[in-house]
């Protein structure tokens, strides 16, 4: 299934794209921004706390996941102020902690291995 991410003022990203499909290699200088872009992938599906993430100078960042084949979205916007989800055309503003119903039906999830959660990178 291909997902198309966009990921906007995270970290060290300011805009960018990435599709995924089936066996996606990520590679890159240090410091190019790789982890970041998983660190945001991660934050949609956990709804991050915090704002430290946020790209110095800006009021928030966004990811925007797209599964292809499903024509399916999830938006994540957080900042000072500034927690929402846009998932399916539908909006969520200012979610508190945890996400939406809506985002854990998509079944994204970590693994446990050994009493460890890890994510998918």
């Amino acid at each position: 299934m291909p997902i198309k991410v966009r990921v906007r003022d995270f970290q060290s990203i300011v805009d960018e794209t990435i599709l995924i499909d089936r066996l996606t290699v990520v590679t890159g200088t240090n410091n190019a921004g790789k982890s970041a872009m998983f660190r945001a992938i991660r934050g949609v599906f956990t709804n991050a706390p915090g704002t430290d993430f946020v790209r110095i100078g800006r009021p928030h960042c966004t990811v925007d996941i797209t599964f292809l084949d499903e024509n399916t979205s999830i938006t994540w916007e957080k900042g000072e102020g500034i927690n929402n989800y846009v998932i399916n055309g539908k909006r969520f503003n200012k979610v508190g902690r945890g996400v939406p119903p809506e985002v854990a039906a998509f079944g994204i999830l970590p693994i446990t291995a050994n009493g460890t959660e890890l994510w998918p990178q």
